[in-house]
């Protein structure tokens, strides 16, 4: 049975029964997936693994997107997805080597969907990301400098310590602390080049 767009954004939206048959409706054949790494790989030039990472990583965010209360459908379902994952591996990209050509930012423009999500979903996925790998790698006071060395706030709503103002001893713990991410990092080669640069003072 072929289901409208429509129809399909109504099950995502259901029960867990209805939204596993959309997503297999949509995804169950692999081709709207490898549609996209291709996307990806002829637009940004990517390498395959990349692009498949920015696919599989993209998967989370179309639901939770689809599913927000005020998205309202007008473009074509699978568009959508298409240019989320696009919009993935950009984020990749950013967090990787720290900046985006003006040539990838043309053509995303060009290319996405008008349902395209904002990019600061995808921020606020990564620093739930970056949260989850500080609580795995470091103690709560390194969590709490890098945390706090990165956003300018308190990790998890925490007051700031007065410590934190002394530069000298801040910029020793913190120095520390960026090692032993690192350290751990080092561990986990499939989150290594996502975190290596946030590790050591980027975003």
């Amino acid at each position: 049975m072929a289901y409208t767009d429509n129809e399909l954004l109504k099950m995502i939206r259901g029960t867990e029964k209805e939204m596993k048959i959309a997503l297999d409706e949509m995804f169950g054949d692999g081709k709207l997936s490898n549609e996209a790494v291709r996307r990806i790989v002829k637009e940004f030039g990517a390498q395959l693994d990349s692009a498949e990472d920015a696919v599989q990583n993209a998967y989370g965010t179309f639901v939770v997107y689809v599913k927000k209360e005020n998205f309202m459908l007008t473009g074509a379902l699978r568009g959508l997805f298409v240019a989320i994952c696009m919009k993935r591996w950009i984020a990749y990209k950013k967090s990787k080597w720290g900046s985006k050509s003006i040539e990838t930012t043309a053509s995303l423009e060009q290319e996405q969907s008008p349902d395209s999500p904002d990019l600061s979903l995808l921020v606020m996925e990564k620093q739930q990301r970056i949260r989850e790998l500080l609580l795995k790698s470091v103690k709560p006071e390194c969590r709490k400098i890098i945390w706090y060395k990165t956003y300018g706030i308190g990790f998890d709503g925490e007051p700031i310590p007065e410590s934190y103002q002394q530069e000298k001893w801040f910029r020793q713990r913190l120095e520390k602390c960026r090692k032993k991410v690192l350290k751990f990092l080092v561990l986990k080669p499939a989150i290594f080049n996502e975190f290596k640069n946030y590790a050591i003072g980027g975003k």
